[in-house]
């Protein structure tokens, strides 16, 4: 929820916190309802922008490359009649993080 949205509902709350001032006062009745209405309106809205934001993290989820992984292009020979693979000759080619 941006910013501004939450501006607004703040700004909506003080203009009508007259009334919920004055309902939970001479109608304690309707203001544990309307309270109660606003209360899972606002769960079911907040629940759905974290199970949004979730998603979002889960999809952003990478691996990571440790000290042991190496990371390198493989070179291939491919023809009409053989699929061997090349030696890999040019060893500079390969990315190694870690020591040595």
């Amino acid at each position: 929820m941006p910013i501004v949205s939450i501006f607004l509902v703040l700004l909506l709350k003080i203009k009508q916190q007259y009334v919920i001032l004055f309902l939970e006062e001479h109608g304690k009745e309707v203001y544990i309802e309307v309270r109660g209405a606003y209360i899972d309106t606002v769960n079911k809205v907040l629940s759905a922008h974290f199970r949004a934001y979730i998603q979002a993290l889960e999809r952003l989820q990478m691996d990571i490359a440790t000290s042991s992984d190496l990371i390198g292009v493989e070179a291939r020979v491919t023809s009409l009649f053989s699929r061997r693979r090349k030696p890999l000759k040019n060893r500079s080619a390969v990315l190694h993080w870690g020591r040595g």
